[in-house]
């Protein structure tokens, strides 16, 4: 039987999003975490299913706020999730973009944080590759699912063979915990 792996977006979809989350040094009293997310979370765990996030933070290059603000966000929510019983297998952020993104829309980057034929940042699969390595899967023998607010989100599930599920967290929450159960039938 083939193991389910699902990659779930953080900013939009995991918790509100003002744009750039993390941008506010107040950020941890601004975090809110959308409702039955981690009831979601909770069934795929249940079900023996692997729960990745996978979040592009172009704030890094845009120097919004750095690495280790990702990575002290990250904590944060994993801390509530597992307060609350869900668990999320493994974290990753790509905080590489693109240069002609930036030069497109007029916005300013630092240069250090361009990566030429970047493989990490969604909708590519770099991050779903790392994940499933880490976890010792095989990308081609398992079931890939990807939970986003983007299209990007979804064309990353689609791109590692998989499925792509586009929710809309601020209008319809519940999208997500009724993906989670139909993740579970599966």
């Amino acid at each position: 039987m083939k193991r389910s792996l699902v990659g779930l977006d953080r900013d939009g979809t995991i918790n509100k999003d003002s744009g750039h989350f993390g941008k506010s040094d107040l950020w941890y009293k601004e975090l809110e975490i959308y409702p039955g997310v981690a009831e979601g979370i909770k069934l795929l765990n249940e079900k023996n299913i692997y729960v990745v996030v996978i979040t592009n933070q172009a704030g890094v290059a845009r120097g919004y706020f750095d690495c280790e603000r990702v990575k002290e966000i990250n904590k944060e929510i994993d801390k509530r999730f597992r307060k609350n019983g869900a668990k999320i297998d493994e974290w990753y952020f790509c905080p590489y973009v693109n240069k002609e993104y930036f030069l497109k829309r007029d916005l300013p980057v630092n240069d250090s944080w361009i990566l030429p034929n970047n493989e990490g940042r969604k909708p590519k699969i770099g991050m779903l590759k790392e994940a499933c390595r880490d976890l010792g899967l095989k990308l081609e023998e398992t079931n890939i699912f990807v939970i986003g607010d983007k299209q990007s989100d979804v064309q990353t599930g689609v791109n590692a063979g998989g499925r792509g599920y586009l929710v809309d967290m601020k209008n319809h929450p519940e999208e997500f915990l009724n993906i989670c159960k139909e993740i579970n039938l599966k």
